[in-house]
């Protein structure tokens, strides 16, 4: 029984994987066509595909809902495809399809899918699109899905060849190595005696649920009805989705499979799949493959039927949220426009899983973080810079980001996972400036009050979550630790000694190979990155004001560069650290040098704290 329903007075397109956003056509105020992405979190509404002329087609959606792929419908059979990230709003095209349009895209927004039809034949194609090296390519027949990496492409087409010599069969088409492996098939290899219908993929390319009204897919199949299967393409074994204990008494189609391959949602006339199900309309209902568990999702508010048709079912990829277009007007309260509808319910929450709580992930936050987002200082919206200007509070902004990422995954919108990844980027700009920093310069790991005192301290005027550094970006952060440390604080002896006699082209090639490693980077990357970072000597030289703190600015830089793509030595023992801190365990760590704090007078002698709990040897 679903929990909870939402209405959207639209038939949509999409549903993103994590079951949070919806794409769907609206029309403008004027009454100009337009695509839209709804948040079923905030209630945001985001247009695109508005600034033309040209009615759009289907939209989907990644499974992050940051980025988008679209038709829009241009002169004659001409299909337009494009893409576009919606947070940057960068869009661009991907290239036309004679009729057809966009099909599917991965969760990972790295391929989107589409189909054509050549002009003076019946034959259709599919076109990948690679968004990530900008190329396309043509694979198989008419397009159906596409697995969540990439990886993998359903098509339906006529044999391995693609034409009319061949029987209409479901194949899933390796792109890494253009290898073709038939779905629609039984156990021992052999193709179904019926055309199949369409088909869905799950995430790692292994699942493919499909209709099919064959016989011998499995085993005494009797019912003489268009049926669901589900292939594992690992073990070549089929099973039979659509039956609650009995075989089907009617048609079911639309398969579509969760991304983790448990679920699959599909429509069906059958009225024994569950009680009471005495409608004798097509209903959306979904199957766990793990329990064989059936579950009736359209249903009425009041827990009774629909009293109208459903079709068109999507499910996120943990297969909590189902989504579906209907005429029926008893799914939600208030649905009075007589018209199709786009809903979506939320399954619920598996009870037996375990979960953190919010005070539980709060506390790691500041475990990781070293600040309270429920303090004062973490209140204010915004704060006045030494100059007077006025800027947005980085804890505030950090504090509410937490808020809502705890809250989203209390809804289950994301993963425990996910939680605690964004957890540890927040540190990217405070704890692992110090920590790197200082691990370089002198060769111990700030201790937890010492990291306290450089991160959130009262007693510290200017640490990395005061006003000072509100309008520094991360990459700035490290070059300024990095100089501080490396030309005028516990560092600069040891530093200079190693690097002051070295060139400066000399000093990149040594630091680099410390902090990323050479063996991290192929032969033709490596020299880019070197003469990426020489180009930018005479910025270095600016900011450290001579020979040494410029060879500590290009230090801090890679720090900066090494986190941010998770590359090399650092980055690997940091991210390690933090993942420590994270879980509540007590990493190696020595006290923080007594001198060292940020100002206006970077030199100037602070006092630090002495946790003396060793020398910090996590980096090594």
């Amino acid at each position: 029984m679903a929990e909870n329903i939402t209405r959207l007075p639209s038939p949509a397109s999409d549903i993103s994987g994590n079951g949070r956003f919806i794409v769907y056509r609206d029309a403008t105020p004027s009454g100009e066509l337009q695509l839209v992405r709804y948040d079923l979190f905030t209630g945001e509404l985001i247009a695109f595909a508005d600034d033309t002329q040209v009615p759009p087609g289907r939209a989907v959606i990644s499974a992050d809902g940051q980025y988008v792929a679209y038709s829009l419908n241009l002169t004659g059979s001409l299909i337009r495809n494009n893409f576009e990230d919606l947070h940057s709003g960068v869009e661009y095209e991907l290239g036309d399809t004679v009729r057809g349009g966009i099909v599917s895209i991965s969760s990972d927004a790295s391929a989107v899918i589409a189909y054509g039809q050549d002009r003076f034949s019946p034959i259709s194609y599919t076109v990948y699109y690679d968004t990530v090296s900008g190329t396309n390519s043509s694979v198989g027949g008419r397009a159906l899905d596409v697995s969540g990496d990439g990886r993998y492409v359903l098509t339906y087409q006529y044999g391995a060849e693609n034409t009319y010599s061949g029987e209409p069969n479901l194949y899933r088409h390796d792109i890494t190595n253009l290898a073709q492996t038939l779905v629609s098939s039984n156990a021992a290899g052999a193709e179904g005696n019926e055309t199949p219908g369409g088909g869905s993929i799950s995430a790692d390319g292994r699942f493919v649920a499909f209709s099919s009204s064959s016989t011998n897919l499995i085993d005494n199949d009797t019912n003489e009805a268009t049926d669901i299967f589900v292939k594992d393409l690992d073990t070549g074994s089929v099973s039979l989705a659509s039956e609650g204990g009995a075989q089907a008494n009617g048609n079911s189609l639309e398969a579509t499979i969760s991304g983790n391959g448990r679920y699959v949602v599909f429509v069906s006339e059958a009225s024994n799949l569950v009680a009471n199900d005495g409608n004798g309309l097509a209903d959306v209902f979904r199957k766990d493959l793990s329990t064989g568990d059936i579950e009736l999702v359209s249903t009425a508010f009041s827990g009774g039927a629909a009293n109208g048709d459903s079709w068109t079912p999507g499910i996120s990829d943990d297969g909590r949220y189902v989504s579906f277009i209907s005429e029926a007007s008893n799914l939600a309260i208030g649905d009075t426009n007589d018209a199709a509808d786009m809903f979506v319910v939320d399954m619920g929450i598996d009870p037996d899983a375990p979960r953190a709580s919010r005070d539980e992930l709060t506390a790691a936050f500041q475990r990781v973080t070293f600040t309270d987002p429920n303090s004062i200082k973490a209140q204010a919206e915004t704060v006045v810079l030494n100059d007077g200007t006025v800027v947005a509070n980085p804890l505030y902004v950090e504090a509410a980001r937490l808020n809502e990422l705890i809250t989203l995954y209390q809804r289950s919108y994301v993963t425990e996972e996910q939680v605690q990844n964004q957890i540890l980027n927040f540190a990217s700009d405070t704890t692992a400036v110090a920590v790197q920093t200082y691990q370089f310069f002198t060769g111990q790991t700030p201790g937890a009050e010492g990291l306290a005192y450089l991160i959130n301290s009262p007693l510290n005027q200017n640490d990395l979550t005061d006003p000072y550094y509100a309008n520094f970006n991360e990459s700035n952060r490290y070059i300024n630790f990095a100089v501080n440390l490396g030309k005028l604080g516990e560092g600069k002896e040891a530093f200079s000694q190693e690097y002051g006699a070295l060139s400066f082209e000399q000093a990149i090639r040594k630091a680099y190979d410390k902090i990323i490693g050479a063996e991290n980077v192929e032969a033709a990357g490596l020299d880019e990155a070197y003469a990426y970072v020489e180009s930018q000597k005479g910025y270095f030289f600016a900011i450290g004001g001579g020979d040494v703190g410029a060879k500590a600015a290009m230090v801090g830089y890679l720090m900066y560069e090494g986190l941010r793509a998770s590359l090399g030595h650092y980055a690997e023992a940091t991210e390690a650290y933090l993942h420590v801190r994270y879980l509540g365990d007590q990493p190696n760590e020595a006290a923080v040098p007594a001198t060292y704090g940020a100002s206006d007078e970077p030199d100037l002698p602070l006092t630090g704290y002495a946790d003396n709990m060793g020398p910090g040897d996590f980096l090594v």
